[in-house]
């Protein structure tokens, strides 16, 4: 009767992880792509591109400084860059096994969000900034080292 429980019980979480998953990935795309105000123009792509790390974060703090934007726009940015993927290192190693081994891991999720930075620019939704990219993996690596603390997967 226990064995029969448990294996209910997991199959319940599953349902549950992979229901959250779904709505953490509809919310995510909905961010990434539907939010954006608008469609720039071709020509201005390279005023949407950033190749040099920390050069967004740098900008931001001069414009802290000298107040041309707020703490909290800053905050949103920064912190929402790594807090946007904390969730999928999360839930990507309790839904595959195959995400469990930290470089296997790694390489999915960068490969991700550079595959996300360059659809949006693609799509002249966003930018392609390597600070985004930055912010996002650290996030998804904190997400999958907490979930590697035992008892969690």
């Amino acid at each position: 009767m226990n064995k029969e429980r448990a294996c209910l019980m997991k199959k319940v979480v599953r349902i549950a992880l992979w229901t959250c998953f779904s709505v953490y990935l509809f919310i995510v795309l909905k961010i990434l792509f539907l939010d954006a105000r608008y469609r720039f123009p071709v020509e201005q792509i390279r005023y949407h591109v950033n190749f040099i790390p920390f050069h967004t974060v740098t900008d931001y703090v001069k414009a802290l400084v000298n107040g041309r934007i707020e703490l909290d726009t800053v905050l949103k940015n920064l912190v929402g860059n790594l807090l946007l993927l904390f969730p999928l290192g999360c839930m990507l190693p309790c839904l595959f096994l195959r995400m469990r081994r930290l470089g296997r891991f790694s390489l999915t999720v960068l490969l991700l969000i550079l595959s996300v930075e360059l659809l949006q620019i693609g799509l002249r939704v966003g930018s392609f900034d390597v600070d985004d990219i930055m912010f996002n993996f650290v996030g998804a690596v904190v997400g999958y080292a907490a979930v590697h603390i035992p008892p969690f997967c």
